[in-house]
């Protein structure tokens, strides 16, 4: 759904922020076809060692490049790409303000930055239910995998994360236009 949304076509530029192990850089990777080009970045070097090992297993397409990237000093030239995607990643970074400003730097004039994200419901009822199934993460952790500290942490980031007015907000602020959200 987010591909879709997302405006991406044959051909596109992309840059795949915080893109882990390259669930979407792969959705991605097709979509622009050989034509097109897709960055796989994340900060963190062991994600990249992983997404690289994972991507080989499948035959990376030529399309797929990868970079050790810190989105808030991205090393990219300005309107380098017409799409940038984050998946579940934005709510990590350090200065969330100061990565919008560089995304909104790395995009073309008429590019898309898609943001796929956890929040928390705004209803009261909804929101109660949600902390309620969220407090069983950590526990669930534990049993399943022997380490519940990675869920308390999932838990407790998507606290802290703005909500989707504040985040709208925020991008607005920084210069983004037509800024929508779906829940």
């Amino acid at each position: 759904y987010a591909i879709n949304a997302s405006n991406i076509k044959p051909g596109s530029r992309v840059l795949d922020i915080a893109a882990g192990t390259g669930d979407l850089t792969i959705l991605i990777s097709k979509r622009i076809g050989p034509q097109g080009s897709v960055i796989l970045s994340d900060i963190n070097e062991q994600m990249l060692r992983a997404a690289r090992t994972r991507l080989a297993r499948a035959a990376i397409p030529d399309n797929i490049q990868f970079a050790q990237a810190d989105a808030e000093k991205l090393q990219f030239e300005d309107n380098s790409f017409d799409a940038v995607t984050i998946g579940y990643g934005i709510r990590n970074f350090t200065d969330k303000m100061q990565a919008l400003r560089e995304i909104l730097r790395v995009l073309e004039p008429d590019g898309q930055l898609t943001i796929i994200e956890f929040s928390r419901p705004t209803s009261r009822p909804l929101r109660m239910m949600a902390d309620a199934y969220s407090s069983l993460w950590p526990r669930f952790g534990e049993i399943l995998v022997g380490n519940g500290k990675p869920y308390r942490y999932l838990v407790e980031s998507i606290k802290m994360h703005p909500d989707q007015e504040t985040f709208k907000s925020m991008m607005q602020d920084v210069g983004y236009a037509h800024v929508s959200y779906e829940c």
